[in-house]
């Protein structure tokens, strides 16, 4: 039966075709295996044209001898179990390739893994050596400021000695002279006075401190509200990306798992294709015996029905002339379904490096969150430092104020010092005119005391004259009583009162000039006294001076040391917003990158995206093509039904030509019905891997976006670093 034949090699081409397009959709094989699948599908392709040609032959000697046919189909099986066999044989070679290939992507792996902990560790040797320099150099510039601290203490005992030699010296000075001593007292009111003149300057610089203490800050509690903001939104990026990551290995997984399963359809199909060439051949037998029952009996009526087969030869020349256009059509879909497959393979394999591009930019992506986290741990630390800073600056404030505080007792007491001094002042030139009027009482208990003497001398000798008068009177005057007795008693008498009431007269005003000079005296001595305690006075005033003096410039140094390490602490703090800024930078760049990797990914994607809806629509239109071909065929059939009614053993015979070729057709249809499906599937996974692409470039975008905003803001507080706003600041220091 010619026509059953054709329709049987067919419905084989068919079953080829479709298995063809299987193993085409199969696009991660390596070059091996294509190469495989290539001789796979050329053999297949000898087949059919082995059966076609086996085909023409039957048709050319449909009426020759049985015998040679049955011996040409037999050699033929041979050759085509043969062809299987070498095919099983392929198929283990192919399944023992994918296992070496698994076993070479796992050693891949492995030494992936293993290149990967060897940059850890690299990595974290690096760090220690970081922190071990780091260390030192901290440790060099603590022994530094200790030996600077002991140059500065050293200075100060050797300041501090002088200041006591001076002292001595000005002690001693003021013990020979105190005209010198006023003179130093002047001159310690001018120094007095340039001290007060440098606190105030002091005062002022220490409130230039303050204030630029608290813009500090008030700078630094920005920046550390930034820090915290950028460390969130990094948070925020950093779970998206491991989302997105997560979406790519799902993505992965079911590729992974659409593969599997185009693997098992291909084992399928070759199961029963298989089966098909049991069933193929079970129907050559049975198509030998029809033909032989079917010559037997056409050889019974070729007398009655030859113009009735003349005819329907005509009209199967026809026809088949008919089918051969069609098959010749199908033949050039064919052509252009292989094409369009080259071309999917094509694109599978832009895919494929797409994906490859993807992965890596994934990777860039882990690359760029190790260094963002690098950075954030720069940020964190930098952010412990602030808070240290922070914590020192209110440490600072509060000595401030006690140093203020310090301060005002200070004043308090040179103003004290000052009423102390003008009191000295005071009592000094009390002092003074006591001196001057001790000095001219002491000339004139001198002048007196002189004069007393001279009064008592003067006394003394009139005693003495006066006695040695009395004694010559008395000798006269005994002599003169001697020689007048009688009338000299009387004026004898007179002369001895008056001459007792001078002696004791005299007596008198000696012992009030004696009682004179001891109040005097006296009155000396507790002047002398008060002027002693009045010097020790002052003496201890000037020292007390001097010691206020020597703290003043010991608290004078100290604010210099602190306004020195306040000036390195904000040196410090300057480099490291110079570094973190240089680190923002190379965010940027690395950012504008990787932006325009995935601008040049997503538009390739996008024209691989329009090019196969194109490929989609045209195998639509071939697979419309086809079914019209199919339902042509299918009247065709029918017409032949109608034609081939009037023998009853060839109708029935046809008939049942007729249902297996309806059958074929139906799982031809069937066929084609699951190859669209997996067609419409991998279009689906495309379509969804193209919106995941989609989502992931937006979602990158947004994260873009977001981190280009965040730069803003950092250039913007960088750029307001030099008129900040510290109210504050001066709130929380007034609060202290």
């Amino acid at each position: 039966m010619p026509v059953s034949e054709s329709e049987e090699i067919l419905v084989f081409n068919d079953e080829k075709q479709s298995e063809i397009h299987q193993i085409a959709d199969f696009y991660d094989m390596p070059v091996s295996e294509s190469e495989e699948i290539q001789e796979f599908a050329e053999e297949v392709e000898e087949d059919i044209k082995e059966q076609t040609s086996i085909s023409g032959n039957r048709e050319k000697y449909s009426y020759t001898s049985s015998d040679a046919t049955e011996d040409s189909e037999r050699s033929e099986r041979k050759a085509r179990s043969d062809k299987s066999s070498g095919r099983k044989a392929r198929s283990e070679r192919y399944d023992k390739s994918s296992e070496r290939k698994a076993r070479s992507e796992r050693y891949d792996k492995s030494s992936e893994r293993k290149a990967r902990s060897d940059k850890s560790s690299e990595r974290k040797a690096r760090s220690e050596r970081y922190d071990k320099s780091s260390g030192r150099k901290a440790r060099s510039e603590r022994y530094d400021k200790s030996s600077e601290r002991k140059a500065r203490s050293e200075r100060y005992d050797k300041s501090s000695e002088r200041k006591a030699r001076s002292e001595r010296y000005d002690k001693s000075s003021g013990r020979k002279a105190r005209s010198e001593r006023y003179d130093k007292s002047s001159g310690l009111q001018d120094a007095l006075d340039e001290e007060r003149k440098a606190k105030a300057a002091l005062e002022e610089a220490l409130m230039k401190e303050k204030t630029s203490t608290a813009r500090h800050k008030a700078e630094k509690d920005a920046l550390a509200k930034a820090l915290k903001y950028e460390q969130s939104e990094n948070d925020s990026l950093c779970d998206i990306i491991k989302h997105i990551s997560a979406d790519l290995k799902q993505s992965q997984k079911e590729q992974q798992r659409g593969r599997a399963k185009l693997r098992n359809r291909i084992t399928i199909t070759t199961s029963e294709r298989e089966e098909d060439k049991t069933a193929i051949e079970k129907l050559q037998r049975a198509q030998q015996a029809s033909s032989s029952q079917h010559q037997r009996e056409v050889s019974e009526l070729l007398v009655l029905h030859t113009a009735s087969v003349t005819a329907i030869r005509d009209r199967l020349t026809e026809r088949q002339e008919d089918s051969l256009k069609k098959d010749r059509h199908i033949e050039s879909l064919h052509s252009d379904v292989l094409k369009l497959q080259s071309d999917i393979v094509s694109k599978v394999s832009m895919v494929t490096s797409l994906q490859e591009r993807v992965s890596k930019c994934a990777s860039d992506l882990k690359a760029e969150q190790t260094k963002s986290s690098s950075v954030q741990r720069d940020y964190e630390a930098a952010v412990s430092l602030q808070k240290t800073e922070a914590e020192e600056l209110v440490r600072l404030t509060r000595v401030n104020q006690h140093l203020a505080c310090e301060n005002k007792r200070l004043q308090r007491e040179e103003q004290k010092l000052q009423s102390d001094r003008g009191a000295c002042r005071k009592l000094e030139e009390a002092m003074k005119k006591e001196e001057a009027r001790f000095s001219r009482a002491s000339k004139k208990i001198q002048s007196q005391e002189k004069e007393l003497t001279l009064a008592l001398e003067k006394s003394l000798t009139a005693e003495k004259l006066l006695k040695s008068s009395l004694r010559r009177e008395k000798k006269r005057f005994e002599e003169m009583v001697g020689k007048h007795a009688g009338p000299h008693s009387v004026v004898a008498q007179q002369l001895r009162e008056a001459s007792a009431y001078g002696m004791q007269t005299l007596r008198r005003e000696n012992a009030d000039i004696r009682a004179k000079l001891l109040v005097l005296q006296r009155e000396h001595d507790g002047e002398r006294s008060e002027l002693r305690s009045l010097s020790a006075g002052r003496e201890e005033m000037l020292s007390r001076t001097n010691d206020i003096i020597s703290d003043n410039q010991f608290t004078i140094t100290n604010l210099q040391c602190l306004v020195n390490e306040l000036q390195a602490t904000e040196s410090k703090v300057k480099m490291r917003q110079a570094e973190l800024e240089e680190a923002l930078k190379q965010e940027k760049t690395r950012n504008s990158e990787l932006q325009l990797t995935v601008d040049q990914i997503s538009s390739g994607l996008e024209k691989e995206r329009s090019r196969s809806e194109k490929h989609r629509v045209e195998l639509q239109e071939a697979l419309k093509k086809q079914i019209t071909t199919l339902e042509e065929k299918c009247k065709l059939t029918w017409s032949l039904q109608k034609a081939q009614g009037k023998p009853r053993s060839e109708t029935n015979h046809n008939f049942g030509d007729i249902g297996d070729f309806e059958f074929r057709l139906r799982e031809q249809k069937d066929s084609l019905d699951e190859s669209n499906k997996a067609l419409h599937r991998l279009q689906q996974e495309y379509t969804d891997l193209g919106r995941r692409h989609c989502d992931i470039n937006a979602e990158y975008r947004e994260l873009l976006r977001t981190h280009t905003a965040l730069q803003v803001r950092h250039e913007r507080l960088s750029y307001a670093q030099g008129s900040p706003d510290f109210s504050l600041f001066h709130s929380n220091c007034a609060a202290h």
